[in-house]
């Protein structure tokens, strides 16, 4: 008689808790996400290996100790209001069965990345952690490394590559829990003739692993990721690495031995590459996913990361001369992000308009200072004392003003044009004070630039070309209009 499959690609076996959790693809799951308003953070968590066809690990695994909650949907959740909590799941068992535990390393981040920036569009609108248990670190690396190479593909065109160069842009770190960057000590007498081809990532100083790491820390020097890691003290009870009862056909006498502990993953295999790292008292390779002391660090890391994203953002207010404590400000610049329709592959202009006075500058810049992370290249555009019918003066103007969207200037030189940088990419560009079309067509043409590119004018106009949608900017309260006043006094 043929075996059932407990698990296969697709199937509906897998396990959805009850709750918030949204199953967006086979392996992609939606734990969190704020009810209204933008995400400011996305975090993916990937669980480690089992021993068997499990298909909750992806929730399991992350249970608090007594099983009362789980830590993504709850602590973290609380922690990061703003943020897109993702959880992947995948078969990532150690033995192979006529089902299970056949996935190929380089098959299964092939798979995952797609998973993750195709169908869940992580890494299109704001900064992402990549967080990897165990073996799941290893697959971690796997999937950013598979991003790379997609996104390097010219044969299948930018359509196609731009997802994945935004991935690697906006992924800021990746946290690894007790991951197997050397190997790790897995019995293996059982599996001899069962293990599956995701147990070489696992041998002690394997040459599969080794490739793996060293391509990977090539690519954290290239996309300025930081890591942090954390290690397991304790060792994890040998029956509970292994199910042979179930699994692999051991024997009552090996049941009824006395305990026998082993360190999975030794602290010199899990400290390579790593910026930080700490060492978790009172944990082994599997509850280290469950203490509260694990879920502190990855909250230092997570909080790391957004100061810094934030005192970019503050370091760009300043520079466009912006007050961060204006009052009504967050509302409209949601309203203006929803008018942007940012999920649309075409470019798109959108004009603000209204009455001198009224904020549309100060609105239209913190817009950019919101979305940018979504964007190859930001551009502000201040034509107020400028000689507008100076087509090299405006181009000079963009060229001194072209940022990076980290905020990082790109540094054009003297006479060459600013087109060359941005043809082809995703810009966002802010064009203050506009009077006529005319200024905006010797400025800046949409079809100069990539898939997904936004141009923002505000001007005093009411009429504009089909093109633009227009967005009437409405009029300030009065605390907010004293704190725009006061910020264009300072």
């Amino acid at each position: 008689m043929a075996a059932s499959c407990s698990r296969d690609s697709g199937s509906d076996s897998t396990v959805i808790p009850q709750g918030g959790w949204k199953k967006l693809s086979d392996s992609v799951f939606e734990v969190f996400r704020p009810s209204e308003g933008y995400i400011d953070l996305e975090i993916v968590f990937l669980h480690g290996f089992q021993s068997k066809s499990d298909t909750d690990s992806y929730y399991r695994t992350w249970m608090k100790a007594d099983g009362s909650a789980n830590w993504l949907d709850t602590l973290l959740a609380e922690s990061f209001p703003r943020a897109r909590i993702l959880s992947v799941s995948y078969d990532s068992s150690l033995i192979t069965t006529p089902c299970t535990g056949r996935e190929d390393m380089y098959l299964l981040g092939e798979s995952l990345v797609q998973s993750l920036v195709d169908l869940a569009g992580v890494g299109r609108t704001c900064p992402v952690v990549l967080v990897g248990h165990c073996l799941g670190g290893m697959v971690l690396k796997k999937i950013a490394l598979w991003a790379e190479s997609f996104a390097n593909q010219e044969r299948s065109g930018r359509s196609f590559s731009r997802p994945y160069e935004s991935f690697l842009k906006n992924v800021k770190g990746a946290f690894f829990l007790s991951t197997p960057n050397l190997g790790a000590n897995v019995p293996t007498k059982h599996m001899v003739n069962q293990g599956g081809p995701l147990l070489k990532n696992l041998e002690l100083l394997g040459t599969e692993s080794a490739r793996i790491n060293a391509e990977f820390a090539k690519l954290l020097r290239r996309w300025k990721w930081i890591t942090h890691g954390v290690f397991a003290a304790n060792g994890t009870e040998t029956k509970n690495i292994l199910h042979y009862s179930d699994d692999i056909g051991g024997t009552d006498s090996e049941s009824d031995s006395a305990p026998q502990y082993l360190s999975i993953v030794p602290e010199a295999s899990a400290r390579p590459d790593m910026d930080a790292f700490g060492v978790i008292a009172g944990v082994d390779h599997f509850t280290i996913c469950q203490s509260s002391d694990s879920f502190a660090h990855l909250i230092s890391f997570l909080t790391k990361i957004k100061e810094e994203e934030e005192s970019n953002a503050v370091q760009l207010q300043q520079s466009f001369n912006l007050h961060p404590k204006i009052l009504d400000l967050d509302q409209r610049v949601e309203s203006v992000i929803t008018q942007l329709q940012l999920k649309k592959a075409e470019p798109l202009g959108l004009a603000l308009v209204g009455i001198d006075g009224i904020g549309k500058s100060t609105l239209a810049k913190q817009v950019m200072i919101t979305i940018r992370p979504q964007f190859e290249y930001i551009c502000l555009v201040e034509l107020e004392n400028v000689d507008r019918s100076r087509k090299r003066q405006l181009e000079r103007l963009v060229a001194k003003n072209l940022l990076y969207s980290s905020g990082r200037s790109v540094g054009i030189d003297e006479g060459q044009q600013p087109w060359v940088h941005i043809r082809g990419k995703k810009v966002l560009m802010v064009v203050d004070d506009v009077n006529s079309k005319d200024e905006i067509s010797q400025l800046f043409r949409m079809d100069w630039c990539g898939g997904g590119s936004r141009l923002i004018i505000t001007s005093n106009r009411q009429y504009w070309r089909p093109e633009f949608t227009v967005y009437q900017v409405p009029v300030l309260s009065g605390r907010s209009s004293y704190d725009l006043l006061a910020n264009l006094c300072r």
